[in-house]
């Protein structure tokens, strides 16, 4: 049944199961000593509910989160692209009239 939880954990993203993989096993291990044996059915049923919906939930943040970020520094290097073309334009030699 751990076996069965720790599998479902490989569906949140990579940095979130090294921090706090081993801990959600620990407390997953404990609920499922202390339940009775039709409740551990329960309890694993739960736990995939659970997993699935919240792994769904990092991976969505964290794609907003890349998404936001390479907006960012593109806008960042248009920004600088054009502060730079305008620098140039305003240093450069005006033509007599």
């Amino acid at each position: 049944m751990i076996g069965v939880y720790r599998a479902l954990l490989r569906l949140y993203p990579a940095g979130f199961r090294r921090e706090y993989g081993e801990a959600m096993v620990d407390i997953f291990a404990e609920r499922a000593l202390q339940a009775q044996p039709r409740e551990r059915l329960v309890l694993l049923l739960g736990a995939c509910v659970e997993v699935v919906w919240n792994a769904l939930v990092l991976h969505a943040d964290g794609l907003v989160t890349r998404v936001s970020r390479d907006e960012n520094s593109m806008f960042a290097r248009r920004l600088r692209r054009v502060s730079a073309t305008r620098a140039c334009s305003s240093s450069a030699p005006s033509k007599p009239s």
